[in-house]
């Protein structure tokens, strides 16, 4: 419990020393006028049950005196005269002007306002509440309260479904969030008072959701408390987005039904209150979308444009599939959940294959496949990448993304190397912490395939940091290239019989890949 009791107490509004200015010899205003004429009251920060002076002229005529909320009867006043009448202020007086009363129906009205030094105290306050439900103050002098300021919501409550001296009652705005109360009081010296305890503004609850494992279009079941609380709905989505949904199958308190959008990826959801958007996360209970998965391809390697069988799980989602380079079908020859049979395109090189579900959700798979009629890859000296960096070699890349175990599109073995040029000077780039004796290889050997955004552009090979004295080529977009350069030519004769740094830099824009590096 809180209890604040105000001991400022402000001048008089109209000073009380006027008793001692006016003259009360006569029982008129000394200019044989017999009108009731109020010249002041006082003293100021009055309590209620104190003795109140109303000063004036031909006061003896007043029969009432009234104040906001209570009216005081002349058989009541403490003493009467002429020039001062004295009364005891009623407990159920508020803030107000006065007005004085005659018996022929005269009324004076004060011009300046009747306040008070009130003491307000909070014994209780309702702990939990619902927005729109009923929060109860109780506790003493609560009608002198003129508003509230629930938690850290700034616009005030000045709207009361109840306002009586022992008992104040509010609904909780739908906006509002768990907080404790400021109570801002009336008075000749307003108090702000804060309760001890916060009220706990009621959250939805989830007991369950169902089914676990779901299907992007699917209706998900969430049962729980509360849940006519909830506005939206938030989901994972790929690349860490995230998917507010708000437009329900349907709703209770006990039930929301809401489809699974599109996006959605594994994870878990977390529902998001009205009005107050404060976010409720289902730390316990998450979800697992169903998504087609490749577990097998036959045959592998296949002929150009030959028949390739799929099987898995879910093969039924699929909508299309991507071979590379970014060759997409989607007439099949038959599809089931656990077989789908393609005609393989015109074009389609080794790769990893990409589907797309009929939700239009992308799945990247690590399933490559290969072709009976793909070249053998030539037999080289030394390698400085087949599959992966030779040992002793380190990345010293820049200027854009590399990826170095890139499946598609790959010359030969499993892995590429793809580059994403982003127009500053990126390199891909080999390094070695001790030089490695070229002088008895001839030609430096390595593929190169153009991907999305390049255009034919000029590329250089560099040795041993020889800045500016690069050895120029190109690649062709869609295609591998063979690439053979005498080691004799390399930086125009520089750096011929060790080399301890090999790199392929160019300022374009684009995606490059390249594969099976070394020297014969």
């Amino acid at each position: 419990m809180k209890k604040f009791y105000n001991t400022l107490f402000l001048w008089f509004g109209l000073v009380l020393t006027s008793v001692l200015i006016i003259s009360c010899e006569t029982e008129d205003d000394g200019l044989g006028n017999d009108e009731v004429t109020l010249l002041s009251f006082g003293p100021s920060g009055l309590q209620h049950g104190d003795t109140i002076r109303v000063i004036g002229y031909n006061l003896d005529r007043v029969e009432s005196i009234e104040m906001s909320n209570a009216t005081v009867a002349q058989d009541q006043f403490i003493s009467q005269s002429s020039d001062l009448i004295e009364l005891q202020i009623p407990m159920s007086a508020r803030k107000g002007i006065i007005t004085l009363r005659t018996g022929d129906g005269e009324e004076i009205v004060s011009k300046t306002m009747l306040n008070f030094d009130v003491d307000v105290e909070i014994t209780s306050v309702t702990g939990e509440a619902r927005p729109g439900t009923p929060v109860s103050i109780m506790g003493s002098n609560l009608h002198w309260v003129d508003s509230i300021q629930f938690g850290s919501r700034q616009t005030p409550i000045v709207d009361f479904d109840s306002h009586s001296e022992n008992e104040l009652v509010f609904s909780v705005p739908l906006d509002a969030t768990t907080g404790t109360l400021i109570l801002y009081t009336g008075g000749t010296d307003p108090l702000a008072l804060e309760t001890e305890d916060v009220v706990q503004v009621t959250l939805p609850g989830v007991a369950s959701i169902s089914p676990s494992s779901v299907k992007h279009g699917d209706n998900l079941t969430i049962t729980g408390t509360d849940l006519d609380l909830v506005g939206q709905v938030k989901f994972t989505a790929v690349e860490g987005e995230e998917l507010f949904i708000d437009n329900f199958v349907s709703q209770t308190a006990t039930e929301i039904v809401v489809t699974v959008p599109d996006n959605t990826v594994d994870g878990p959801i977390t529902l998001v209150t009205a009005f107050s958007s404060v976010e409720v996360e289902i730390s316990e209970e998450s979800i697992s979308i169903i998504l087609p998965a490749i577990t097998g391809l036959s045959p592998n390697p296949i002929d150009d444009e030959g028949q390739l069988t799929i099987t898995g799980t879910n093969l039924d989602l699929i909508k299309s599939i991507t071979f590379s380079p970014g060759l997409t079908i989607s007439d099949f020859i038959s599809q089931s959940a656990t077989e789908l049979v393609v005609k393989v395109p015109a074009g389609a090189a080794r790769g990893s294959l990409t589907l797309t579900t009929i939700r239009d959700f992308i799945v990247e798979t690590d399933m490559v496949i290969t072709f009976t009629s793909a070249a053998e890859a030539p037999a080289l000296d030394y390698y400085l990448f087949e599959d992966t960096r030779a040992e002793g070699w380190d990345d010293w890349g820049y200027g854009g993304p590399v990826n170095w175990e890139s499946t598609s599109p790959v010359f030969a073995g499993s892995n590429a190397i793809q580059k994403s040029f982003d127009g500053s000077w990126g390199v891909v780039r080999f390094h070695a912490s001790s030089s490695v004796d070229v002088s008895s290889f001839t030609e430096l050997v390595f593929y190169v395939y153009g991907g999305e955004g390049y255009n034919g552009e000029e590329m250089l090979v560099l040795v041993n940091e020889e800045w500016g004295l690069g050895y120029g080529f190109t690649a062709v977009p869609g295609e591998w290239t063979e690439i053979v350069i005498p080691i004799a030519d390399i930086n125009q004769g520089g750096a011929t019989e060790t080399w301890n740094d090999f790199m392929i830099q160019s300022g374009i824009t684009g995606i490059v890949s390249f594969d099976h590096i070394g020297f014969r």
